[in-house]
Formats: C-alpha cells, structure tokens, sequence
C-alpha cells in the first residue's frame, strides 16, 4: 500500500455534527449490499459491469468484471519517479466520465480519490468503490482528505477531482486537519462564512509548482472553492485548454 493513500471513514450525523465512527461486521456487510444495489442500479456509467453478490464464510462480497489496468494512484507515482507532468488527456477522460455519469443518473460518486480511478488498458476509466450510506443509521463512507467538507451532492466530485489535481501537480494535498470542523452543517451568518474560508485557504498550486499552466490553476481553485461550478463546466474547461 502506497504510504499516500488514505482510507475511507464512516461518518454519523450527530446533534453534534458528524462524527467519525468505528462499525462491526453487521453494519459492514449492509455498507457492501448497499455498494451493490448503487452499482446495480448504475450499468453503463463508467462502473465495472455488475455480476451479483456471493457468500463468503457467511459475508458478502460484490462480484464485478475484473478491470485490466492500473489505478490513478499507481499512474502519480510513476510521473513522480520519472518527473513527468500529469497527463491532461487523463484528466479531461475522468472529467467526460463523471459528467457522462451524472447526465444520465448518478447523483454522485462521493469518494472520487486516485485509489477508486482505474486507467483501463483501452484508456477507458473505470469509476470503483462509490460512497454509500445507511439510513439507518445516519452513517455514510466517504475520505476526509478529498472530501474535507463531507458532502454528498453533485458538487463533492467536482471538489474531490480538484484535490486530485492539485495533489497530481504539486505532490500534496491541498487541506490539512480534515475533515472542516463544522463540515455537515448549514452555513448561515458571516461568522460561518469567515470560518469556511479560512479552511478554504490553501495555498495556490502555482505557488507550489510554478510549472501549472495558469488556466490549470484557475480549475483547479474554481473546484475547491466555487460550489456552483459543476463537473460539465470542468470538462469543458480542460477540454479547452487540451485542444489550444
């Protein structure tokens, strides 16, 4: 396991807010039969193709296509060992994908991150592993660190894909102390505001690696900080600059 990839987390709403939680076997099987209705009800959507659940020693397990191919996490090493520049054509595919997605149905993937994007070998991108939640029990999985603020709407994965793109481009991630304090809650009067914006502060990805186009850096800070830009926008937006 490569030292940079961090796992997924069970957050519950509270009266407190949402709280990180430790579950047993009972509620991690009803997490993957969830996983499997979502993937189920998604064919076509740049998932891998649905092959039912079988019984393991009494658990669930979700059966897909074997996916041939490596993971984005594998492919950012590697451009870090040769010292390559992220490859754009990469990004505008996960970008048509996700837009692709969500124009015909899925809300969101909700836990977009290096480690859940499969670069198939016919250059393809297969999405894997999205975030599910238990009613329930007010639970849902998702990762603090490209999901800081843990939302689940169609904005998440425009916020999560603008983290993956800074950490591409500067080799760190743009957050530290994740999740946001208050994430979850509503955001009402100026002190609320003057608070998400300090969490919001980051330091710019050109003043981490000046080699960033400008207009690279320009999507990447729409993404973390623009809740109204969507995931169409962003295609169009590396769309654009790929074909100058």
């Amino acid at each position: 396991i490569n030292p940079r990839e961090y796992p997924a987390n069970v957050y519950r709403r509270t009266k407190a807010g949402m709280s990180g939680e430790l579950v047993q076997a009972p509620e991690i099987d009803l997490f993957i039969q969830e996983e499997a209705r979502v993937l189920e009800g998604c064919p076509g959507l740049g998932f891998p193709e649905f092959h039912g659940v079988v019984e393991h020693k009494d658990r669930p397990v979700i059966a897909t296509e074997f996916v041939h191919g490596s993971t984005l996490r594998q492919r950012m090493v590697m451009d870090e060992l040769q010292n390559r520049m992220p490859n754009l054509e990469v990004l505008v595919d996960i970008a048509a994908t996700l837009s692709q997605a969500q124009n015909n149905g899925l809300e969101y993937h909700g836990d977009l991150k290096p480690e859940n994007l499969i670069l198939r070998n016919n250059r393809s991108i297969a999405l894997i592993d999205p975030a599910v939640s238990i009613s329930k029990y007010s639970a849902f999985v998702t990762t603090p660190h490209y999901n800081p603020l843990l939302t689940r709407t169609s904005h998440t994965d425009v916020m999560s894909l603008g983290i993956i793109m800074y950490e591409w481009y500067t080799k760190i991630l743009p957050f530290d102390n994740v999740p946001y304090w208050f994430a979850g809650e509503p955001v009402f009067g100026e002190t609320d505001r003057l608070y998400l914006s300090n969490f919001l502060s980051h330091h710019p990805p050109q003043d981490v690696n000046r080699k960033i186009p400008s207009p690279i850096a320009a999507i990447i800070t729409k993404a973390l900080t623009h809740p109204e830009y969507t995931i169409e926008q962003m295609h169009a937006d590396l769309g654009d600059f790929m074909n100058r």
